[in-house]
C-alpha cells in the first residue's frame, strides 16, 4: 500500500515548478521584445532563446538527479527504450483515434498550441525546429514529469495526474465559453502525457520518457513541415 501514498508536498513542488516555468519564460520573452523589437522571424528566435534559458535554470535545480538518470540510462538504455516505446505506441494510438473523432466527426478545429507551433515554424523553420526537437522535450520532461517525482510512487496515480496537467497546460489557450467542446482537445494531449508518465515511472528514468518525447515531436514536426511545403496549412 506504500506505493499508493500521495504526497501533497511532492505535488506542490511540481506545481511551483510549472508556475516558475511560465512566469520566468514570459518575463524573458516580454523583456526581449521590449528591448529588441523585431519581426516574426525574430520572435521565433527569441522563443528559442527563452526556452534554452528556462531549460538551463530548471536543469540546474535538478542536475544531480538528471546526471544519475543519465548514468543509469547508459547502462540500461535498450531495456528502457523498449519499455517506453510500448507505452508511447499506446498513447500515440489513443491520440490518433481521438484526434480523428474530434476533427472529422465533431468538427473541432486545431488547438491554439498547434496553430502557434505552425506559425513559429513558418517564421523560422530552423530556430523552431531546434526547439521542438531538442529544447522543448527536455524542458517539459523536467517540468511535467521530474518535478512531480516525489508526488507518488504509484505509477498509475503519477501518470494520470501528470498526464492531465500536461494536457491541460497545452490546451488552456484553446478553451472558450463559446465552444465548450474544445475541452475535449484535452484527450489527445493527455493521452500522450499519460504515456510519457508511465514510461518515466516504469523505468524510473527521465531519459526514457525524454527519448519518446523527442521521437513523438520528430514525427509531428515532419508531418507539419510536409504540410507547410505542400501548402496544406
Amino acid at each position: 500500500m506504500k506505493d499508493k501514498k500521495f504526497s501533497f508536498k511532492g505535488f506542490g513542488i511540481g506545481l511551483l515548478t510549472i508556475i516558475f516555468y511560465f512566469l520566468f519564460s514570459n518575463f524573458l520573452m516580454t523583456l526581449l521584445i521590449k528591448k529588441y523589437p523585431g519581426n516574426n522571424k525574430t520572435f521565433s528566435v527569441y522563443y528559442l532563446i527563452v526556452s534554452i534559458a528556462t531549460l538551463l535554470v530548471v536543469f540546474s535545480v535538478y542536475r544531480i538527479q538528471i546526471i544519475k538518470y543519465y548514468n543509469d540510462f547508459k547502462k540500461h538504455y535498450k531495456e528502457y527504450i523498449k519499455t517506453a516505446f510500448g507505452y508511447w505506441i499506446k498513447g500515440f494510438f489513443i491520440m490518433i483515434v481521438s484526434n480523428y473523432i474530434l476533427t472529422i466527426i465533431l468538427k473541432i478545429g486545431q488547438s491554439t498550441n498547434e496553430l502557434e507551433n505552425i506559425a513559429l515554424l513558418k517564421n523560422s523553420i530552423i530556430a523552431h525546429s531546434i526547439n521542438i526537437l531538442l529544447v522543448a522535450p527536455f524542458l517539459e520532461e523536467i517540468v511535467f514529469r521530474l518535478s512531480f517525482n516525489k508526488m507518488s510512487q504509484n505509477k498509475h496515480i503519477f501518470s494520470f495526474i501528470t498526464g492531465i496537467i500536461f494536457g491541460f497546460i497545452h490546451i488552456i489557450t484553446s478553451l472558450s465559453l463559446k465552444n465548450p467542446l474544445n475541452i475535449l482537445i484535452l484527450i489527445p494531449y493527455s493521452a500522450m502525457g499519460v504515456a510519457l508518465g508511465y514510461a518515466y515511472k516504469e523505468t524510473d528514468n527521465i531519459f526514457s520518457s525524454l527519448f519518446m518525447h523527442i521521437l513523438h515531436n520528430s514525427i509531428s514536426l515532419f508531418i507539419i513541415i510536409i504540410s507547410i511545403i505542400g501548402g496544406l496549412i
